[in-house]
């Protein structure tokens, strides 16, 4: 299939996937002749392609997509050159344009001051996954992995390593303390992470000499290859 390139074409694609989710809703298990299928429709139900995948978008329609999808979750906002650059880099790494063509088990990092809006476009980015093409990740604070990890215990909370992550104001958490024993939860789940090849997504207001010494080199080596490092200029947005 070549790339789809117009948000046009991409909106028709996904109201014909919908289409065909309720056919075979309504007509999978019926006895009833079911209606006769035109070409396009034989063309999303056919072959597996129910679901739509990223790299089916051009990177500039996805980028499209993502405007698109930022503007509904967030009434009057803003397109510049600090998220601009930003914004075009996950969509070519989503849809594996030019130098992410060849990646495998690596996400993104984004690293920006805070305030500069890193949570929002994350949000979106996970929004559109879930929305258009059923891909769902699970976005936690990294604050939560600590108290997660305080509820369901060390094995509890580190093999959940099968499930794509992303982790928010990465850097920022607390250490856990068990009776004298200082852990650092989310460095484990680096390490864990890193040797299940799981492909995970982040934010941070630190920089690279600061993620190094708040996780060490050997954590910050690990960080090295699992994530693309984004940049988010820009200065506080906040109100």
């Amino acid at each position: 299939m070549e790339k789809l390139t117009k948000i046009e074409d991409f909106k028709t694609y996904i109201n014909l996937i919908k289409w065909g989710d309720d056919f075979e809703k309504n007509y999978g298990k019926s006895q009833t002749e079911k209606p006769k299928l035109s070409e396009k429709i034989e063309l999303v139900l056919g072959n597996n392609r129910k679901i739509l995948k990223p790299t089916d978008l051009s990177y500039q329609l996805f980028y499209d997509v993502m405007i698109n999808r930022l503007n509904q979750l967030i009434p009057n906002y803003i397109i510049d050159d600090d998220n601009k650059q930003l914004i075009e880099n996950i969509s070519k790494y989503i849809t594996k344009e030019g130098i992410y063509e060849t990646q495998k088990n690596k996400g993104f990092l984004i690293m920006g001051g805070t305030g500069t809006g890193k949570t929002k476009i994350s949000n979106a980015f996970i929004d559109v996954l879930r929305k258009f093409f059923k891909i769902h990740i699970a976005f936690t604070p990294s604050y939560k992995f600590v108290e997660d990890f305080t509820k369901l215990q060390y094995e509890g909370i580190i093999n959940q390593t099968k499930y794509t992550k992303f982790i928010d104001d990465l850097g920022s958490e607390n250490l856990f303390n068990n009776y004298g024993v200082t852990t650092n939860v989310l460095l484990e789940f680096i390490y864990r992470a890193y040797d299940a090849k799981l492909v995970c997504f982040a934010t941070t207001n630190l920089d690279p000499a600061s993620l190094k010494k708040f996780y060490g080199e050997r954590g910050y080596s690990r960080m090295v290859e699992m994530f693309n490092f984004f940049t988010l200029k820009g200065g506080d947005k906040r109100g």
